[in-house]
């Protein structure tokens, strides 16, 4: 009986070699998709639990997307986005970058801003510097927001940089390590040179602050028009007048500038709101105010203005330091 059967069964298996072989073939196929699967899974519950909001990248975009072909705004990477008007940087490289003779001073600057993160948070940003400038157009602006902390540590200054431009050299000391690095300063640097003359606001070479007779208005648009909206942004300039601040003249210009509804989606008209103080005998400005309704208010002021020919020690590099020269021989 027991011969009988096991003859049976191997009749069975001659006669289907080739279903037994398929079989075979389909069971490692199968666990080569199960595995996919699997990963994939995986990949997904991964994906999954990651935080929403995207890249750095694409949390700066954002919040600058809504000011396409506007360069109002910089980034500083890793810190959310800093909603900085463009007015505060072009009056920061105008101090840092033009040469300007026998206007010297020294003041502290603060600039407040916002930064804002991918989670639509808000958080207020304070800037302080030390800056100066000698009788021959060299200046020096001195990092000291850690100073705001009462930390001992956060006492100490960050970055200096002085551009001197008699000896077209750029200074960047580093007071913490005692290092300086020295490089050849940017050619392009006081290339509109001494300053004689020069009215700042209203400088037709550049039109970034070329002022426009009181109550004119001027346009522009950054996009083209759409379709049963005006896209076209307005801006009307007004005088404020001239007055005392922070112990030396100033005059005052307000620009009011309406942004119509739909431009990027906005359901209403934005109107933002800046007030500009500039000082003609020292060729810069000394107070801004923004005010813009998406992003909140902005200041960028000078305090404790010195108008004496600040120190030469200011203007090189202490001889304890540690140097790197990068000037070409």
């Amino acid at each position: 009986m027991t011969s009988s059967s096991d003859s049976s069964h191997q009749r069975l298996f001659v006669r289907l070699p080739n279903h037994a072989l398929l079989d075979r073939e389909s069971c490692l196929v199968f666990l080569f998709v199960a595995c996919g699967v699997a990963i994939l899974f995986a990949y997904y519950l991964g994906v999954a639990r990651t935080p929403r909001g995207g890249s750095e990248n694409q949390r700066g975009a954002s919040v600058t997307s809504v000011h396409e072909g506007r360069d109002v705004f910089s980034q500083e990477a890793d810190q959310g986005v800093s909603l900085r008007p463009r007015s505060f940087t072009i009056a920061e490289q105008e101090f840092d970058y033009k040469r300007i003779k026998s206007a010297p001073f020294s003041a502290l600057l603060t600039i407040e801003t916002t930064l804002r993160f991918r989670d639509a948070s808000d958080r207020p940003v304070t800037k302080l510097y030390s800056i100066a400038r000698d009788v021959e157009g060299r200046v020096r602006r001195e990092d000291q927001t850690q100073s705001l902390s009462n930390s001992a540590e956060g006492q100490k200054h960050e970055t200096v940089i002085i551009n001197d431009f008699v000896a077209s050299l750029t200074y960047i000391l580093k007071p913490r390590l005692q290092l300086a690095r020295i490089s050849p300063l940017n050619s392009s640097m006081g290339k509109k040179a001494d300053g004689a003359g020069t009215n700042y606001p209203r400088a037709k070479a550049d039109k970034r602050y070329q002022m426009l007779p009181q109550g004119s208005v001027s346009t522009s648009s950054d996009r083209p028009a759409t379709s049963g909206s005006d896209s076209r942004s307005t801006t009307i300039e007004d005088s404020l007048g001239k007055k005392e601040l922070e112990g030396v003249e100033v005059e005052g210009t307000k620009l009011t500038t309406t942004i119509p509804a739909g431009v990027f989606g906005n359901p209403k008209q934005i109107v933002i709101v800046e007030e500009r103080w500039y000082c003609s005998e020292l060729q810069t400005m000394v107070l801004i105010k923004h005010s813009d309704p998406r992003f909140g208010d902005s200041s960028y002021r000078l305090t404790n203005i010195v108008r004496t020919e600040p120190s030469h020690e200011l203007f090189v590099v202490p001889s304890d330091y540690k140097t790197k020269n990068a000037v070409n021989r």
